[in-house]
């Protein structure tokens, strides 16, 4: 019997062993699995800053492609502004001289409208004498003629009535 009891002792060792080894392979094999996945989960990590990384690196590559042809562009507007500013100063003396010699101009129509204001006030001062004389003259005619007008008009009324009282003599 003891030898039964030690078998079954040593049965049930050997079943608590082995149950203990089975439950130690399972720890291992979720450790394992803890292991890969955590594994994975680093590569994936790994992988998205690989992609982030790339992406950052593809955009400062761009932003300094867009930065080269921004300041290209800058250069370029830089000498279109100098061509600009020459071409404004031009103008701007052609406009001076064109301004000098519109006062010159303007200067000369005033003396010439002076002379010319000059001239017409004396033309208009003649032609206003003329007028008087003829005015004058016209109404010495009318006077004229309205009194030999009058005289006729008198002397046929002093006929007439010669003549009304030579009739009124004769009937």
């Amino acid at each position: 019997m003891s030898t039964t009891i030690s078998s079954i002792a040593t049965k049930a060792n050997e079943s608590q062993m082995n149950e203990d080894i089975r439950r130690r392979d399972q720890k291992i094999d979720e450790l394992e699995s803890e292991i890969l996945q955590l594994k994975m989960q680093q590569l994936k990590h790994d992988h998205e800053e690989d992609k982030k990384l790339f992406t950052l690196e593809n955009s400062l590559c761009n932003i300094n492609n867009k930065l080269t042809e921004v300041e290209m562009i800058n250069a370029d507007l830089r000498n279109q502004l100098t061509l600009s500013q020459n071409i404004i100063e031009k103008k701007n003396e052609e406009i001076r001289k064109l301004k000098s010699t519109l006062k010159d101009q303007q200067a000369v129509i005033s003396r010439e409208t002076s002379v010319f204001q000059y001239k017409l006030d004396e033309l208009q001062r003649q032609i206003n004498q003329i007028s008087e004389v003829r005015a004058n003259t016209t109404l010495k005619r009318q006077s004229a003629n309205l009194e030999q007008k009058r005289n006729s008009l008198r002397e046929e009324v002093e006929r007439r009535e010669k003549d009304k009282s030579a009739g009124s003599n004769l009937g």
